[in-house]
């Protein structure tokens, strides 16, 4: 019972506060306008991202007073809100002044070691697949793992903001992932953070899905990535095992797979790694003809196989972690086959078809951030 009004409040607290921050961001002119690089075409308002941090704020000062069972991890969240006012200064920077990667970056990290300061920390990394229960200890590098980590969901997150209701429907999903993995383990600070994502990102949607009345922005995505990294390394999952950092990197896969294989691709064609170009996999897809809509709805589904892919291994015996792991690689393996597959057949028509007429790229960013100009990060 507790679940479900702490999950209610959420809901309502986003439902409510989004169009009260769309008012504000047309009044002060905090809107995204629209131009050739950009999917939009009309202007769409920032600040949404907003609506996560008075969400999370909300929900974390009442369940404080309301609900004894967590007041033992009181002072883990109010850490918790001190870190997401920080993320939430650096992305309305971002989206109202404009900052470039070599700002972001350092800031980002600096909210890192605050984290692991607070004892939001990586000091053992304990094997699910090893038998005999060997753990690495990594306390000795503790601060830069946990930097990498809140750096990489931070941008994983980030880079997949770029259609209409895709970051949030995304996050949704892995934070539902975590919920029942949590709910399982009777790890309840984690389930609580857990409901305060899903229900902040499902009561955003209404008003982000295509055609998005306001972006979540920097703000946001930067957020939502902080909070998922945080959730990873609270209450009984901090020291922290594998699995508690596989479920959210496999529940994010769509997106940690693509900033991967973007930073791979920049660096073997000799680019910035940082600098953005048109080869995201939603991109891509919409090259092939796809609508928004249909591109969210693709990726949407895949993230929700992620997840269930992530629950079936904090769930099951060693040996079948070690199934789902392989059978997931090859399923990643023979996606990416096929969509490249795809591409050469289409690239192929469209040449044969109209040799002389070039092809068509839609802009890169439907949050409207101009990537090429900042840097991703």
């Amino acid at each position: 019972m507790d679940q479900l009004i702490i999950f209610a409040l959420a809901f309502g607290v986003s439902l409510a506060s989004t169009p009260l921050l769309r008012k504000a961001a047309l009044r002060f002119g905090i809107i995204d306008r629209p131009a050739a690089r950009k999917i939009h075409r009309v202007e769409v308002p920032y600040l949404g991202g907003v609506a996560f941090f008075l969400t999370l704020l909300v929900v974390v000062l009442t369940v404080i007073y309301a609900f004894p069972a967590y007041w033992p991890w009181c002072s883990q969240f109010v850490s918790l809100i001190a870190g997401a006012l920080m993320v939430l200064l650096l992305g309305l920077y971002d989206d109202v002044r404009g900052a470039s990667a070599a700002v972001k970056l350092p800031c980002q990290i600096l909210i890192a070691v605050f984290m692991y300061n607070q004892g939001f920390s990586i000091g053992r990394l304990s094997n699910p697949f090893d038998f005999a229960g060997v753990s690495l200890n990594v306390s000795s590098i503790g601060v830069v793992v946990t930097a990498l980590w809140y750096v990489a969901l931070m941008n994983a997150v980030n880079l997949i903001d770029g259609l209409d209701g895709l970051a949030a429907g995304v996050v949704a999903i892995a934070a539902g992932t975590l919920f029942m993995i949590a709910l399982s383990d009777q790890n309840l600070p984690v389930a609580l953070l857990s409901l305060i994502l899903v229900g902040g990102t499902l009561g955003f949607l209404p008003y982000n899905f295509p055609p998005a009345r306001i972006f979540m922005g920097d703000t946001g995505s930067l957020l939502l990535g902080f909070l998922i990294a945080s959730a990873a390394v609270m209450g009984e999952t901090k020291g922290s095992t594998l699995v508690a950092m596989v479920v959210p990197m496999i529940a994010l896969g769509i997106s940690l797979l693509d900033t991967t294989l973007a930073f791979i691709r920049r660096l073997l064609q000799r680019k910035h790694p940082f600098r953005a170009d048109q080869q995201h996999i939603h991109h891509r897809l919409l090259k092939l003809g796809l609508s928004q809509k249909q591109v969210v709805i693709v990726i949407y589904y895949c993230s929700i196989l992620f997840g269930l892919a992530s629950y079936l291994l904090s769930q099951v015996r060693i040996q079948y972690s070690l199934l789902t792991l392989l059978i997931l690689g090859l399923s990643l393996f023979l996606g990416i086959l096929i969509l490249g597959f795809v591409e050469r057949l289409a690239r192929q028509r469209n040449h044969s078809a109209e040799p002389n007429e070039p092809c068509r790229i839609q802009g890169p960013s439907a949050n409207g951030a101009d990537e090429e100009e900042n840097g991703e990060i």
